[in-house]
């Protein structure tokens, strides 16, 4: 689902944290049996809000690992490939 982001809202770490994750984070479990869930991993760029501290605190207390994200990206993304039809599949149910 996707939801758009209010003209002049500013999208900082502090948003971030307290709306856009918590909503991901909640919409994703809806889908899922809680009792099963671990090893959540997410994948967002560099962007400052994004390491913030409060956005790092967040999901270390819902227990979500980041996977790595390149300062730069190459000309052949393995994103392309492979991890947005796996997203796509596994947010279909």
């Amino acid at each position: 689902a996707s939801k758009v982001v209010p003209e002049s809202t500013n999208v900082n770490s502090r948003f971030y944290s307290n709306t856009v994750l918590p909503e991901v984070f909640n919409n994703f479990m809806k889908k899922r049996d809680r009792h099963t869930v671990r090893d959540v991993l997410l994948h967002h760029d560099n962007a400052r809000p994004h390491k913030a501290d409060i956005v790092t605190d967040y999901l270390k207390e819902k227990h979500i690992k980041l996977m790595p994200h390149l300062p730069y990206s190459s000309d052949l993304a393995p994103c392309n490939f492979y991890l947005f039809s796996k997203i796509k599949n596994e947010l279909a149910g």
